[in-house]
């Protein structure tokens, strides 16, 4: 399969076209099947900085923690704590083998790579409409 998406270079965005496997597309489809994988990304995404901090990154879901994530008897530390766990033996390791991101585990530093993940749903009905 096709895939086309816009690379950020320099300031400017620029148009690319690369052929994905149809297991790459599963596997990317499992990666971001978790909410705060793709919150990872669109928040990277949209972005205009490139490299990111852990705290910073840890500190997106400590503000924007729903009911669901926090119990009662949590405390923000403790909230803090968890979601820093999470991040750093879950989920950006798990972007960061698939290519999505680069991530320091020393410096805890991340970078988004450019994947198509922010032009996806572009090429999700675009190819709908080719196999229809």
């Amino acid at each position: 399969m096709q895939i086309r998406y816009s690379v950020r270079e320099g300031g400017r965005r620029w148009r690319k076209n690369v052929n994905i496997e149809t297991e790459t597309i599963n596997k990317l489809f499992e990666i971001l099947s978790n909410e705060r994988r793709r919150r990872l990304c669109v928040y990277m995404v949209e972005s205009d900085d490139e490299i990111f901090s852990f705290e910073e990154l840890v500190g997106q879901f400590v503000s924007g923690a729903s009911n669901v994530d926090v119990t009662v008897d949590e405390t923000v530390a403790k909230r803090r704590d968890r979601i820093a766990i999470a991040l750093h033996h879950s989920h950006l390791p798990k972007l960061a083998d698939f290519g999505i991101i680069e991530y320091d585990m020393e410096s805890k530093t991340t970078r988004y790579e450019d994947f198509p993940v922010d032009n996806l749903a572009d090429w999700m009905m675009e190819n709908r409409r080719i196999s229809q």
